[in-house]
C-alpha cells in the first residue's frame, strides 16, 4: 500500500503542473489538457479539494502574472501582479553572512540594511494574493500563500487560563 504522504504530494505535483499547462491556452485548448484524476481509495474528497486548492495558489504565485490570472476553475477579474522582487542578490547576502549572525549586533544590522534594505514601498499587510518573493536574478526566497490550509489544517495554540489563576 502506497503512503499516503507520497500519494498526495504526487497528485499536488500533477495539479501544479497542470495548472502551469494550462494557464496560457483557451478554454478549447485547455480541455485538450487531461486534467489529473485523484488517486482513487487513496484521498478524501476533503483532500482532493483542498490539494486542488493549494495547487491552484502555487501555480499563481509561481507565474507572477501581471495580467488577468485565469486558472483552470478560478478566475479574479481584475489585473493582479504577485511577485516583490528585491533589489539584491540573494547569494551575495548570504556569502557577507557569518555563521554566528543573531540579528543583534546593531551596528551589523545597519549595514546590512544599508547593502541589502528591506522591500521598499510595499507593506507586509498590503500583500494579499498568492506571491513569491525573488532576488534580482529571479530566484525564488519566499512564497506567501495566503488562505493555502484550511482551518482543520492549521495548528492551534491552546491555553486553559483557569490554570493560570
Amino acid at each position: 500500500m502506497a503512503d499516503l504522504t507520497h500519494v498526495l504530494s504526487d497528485h499536488l505535483m500533477n495539479l501544479f503542473t497542470y495548472n502551469i499547462k494550462a494557464f496560457h491556452l483557451s478554454p478549447d485548448d485547455r480541455s485538450n489538457i487531461p486534467v489529473p484524476s485523484p488517486p482513487s481509495l487513496f484521498l478524501t474528497t476533503d483532500l482532493v479539494t483542498e490539494s486542488e486548492h493549494i495547487a491552484h495558489a502555487l501555480a499563481e504565485a509561481y507565474l507572477n502574472p501581471s495580467e488577468f490570472v485565469i486558472l483552470p476553475y478560478h478566475s479574479f477579474p481584475e489585473p493582479k501582479h504577485s511577485e516583490v522582487t528585491l533589489p539584491w542578490d540573494a547569494v551575495r547576502y548570504s556569502d557577507r553572512l557569518t555563521s554566528r549572525e543573531t540579528g543583534q549586533h546593531e551596528e551589523r544590522e545597519k549595514q546590512h540594511a544599508v547593502a541589502y534594505p528591506p522591500i521598499g514601498d510595499i507593506e507586509p499587510h498590503k500583500i494579499s494574493r498568492p506571491t513569491v518573493v525573488v532576488d534580482m536574478h529571479g530566484v525564488i526566497l519566499a512564497w506567501y500563500l495566503p488562505g493555502v490550509l484550511g482551518n482543520a489544517r492549521q495548528v492551534r495554540w491552546y491555553c486553559d487560563c483557569s490554570l493560570t489563576t
